[in-house]
């Protein structure tokens, strides 16, 4: 669902794919082949929220004021992001909390239920834990994020070509 408020609209490329059991509201930019699923909430009416190319934003995700968020990231299940800039290629997991102006340098990966309050993370860190804390660097979270945005950017042009709203469901026998 997509709401203005005042003269703030959201705006979608034609090549995005948002769930009709998302929301977005105001002042929300949404660039090519992102894919945005059912239940997550992008409220652009405190500031704006930009959604860099092929990114992933999950099932539940919430974000929020004054946001950008780079290329081939994902946005993972129940993950808040709040007033915070992520570069390209960042994973925030599920559950995982990034608010407080915190700058998340590109290839970083935030892990499940991690809570980020503010700071800079440094490119390629593995940041977990309440409050997150950088645990190491590692080559192949690279890999990691790259297979998370390969597997949900599959998902784009199903979703586009298949998905389709049934009356029943089939019977279990």
């Amino acid at each position: 669902m997509y709401y203005a408020i005042g003269d703030l609209r959201p705006r979608v490329h034609e090549s995005a794919w948002v769930s009709d059991q998302a929301i977005l509201i105001g002042d929300v930019e949404v660039h090519a082949n992102v894919i945005i699923l059912p239940g997550a909430v992008l409220r652009g009416d405190m500031g704006p929220i930009v959604i860099g190319e092929g990114t992933s934003v999950q099932d539940n995700a919430v974000i929020h004021e004054k946001t950008t968020i780079g290329k081939n990231c994902t946005i993972a299940h129940f993950a808040l992001v709040h007033e915070s800039t992520l570069e390209d290629n960042v994973l925030v997991a599920n559950g995982a909390m990034v608010f407080g102006q915190a700058h998340i340098g590109e290839g970083a990966l935030i892990g499940a239920g991690a809570v980020m309050n503010g700071g800079e993370v440094e490119p390629g860190a593995l940041m977990l834990g309440i409050p997150a804390r950088k645990v190491e660097t590692r080559s192949n979270i690279r890999e990691v994020i790259e297979k998370g945005t390969r597997d949900y950017g599959a998902l784009l042009p199903r979703y586009r070509t298949e998905l389709r709203a049934i009356d029943v469901p089939d019977k279990l026998a």
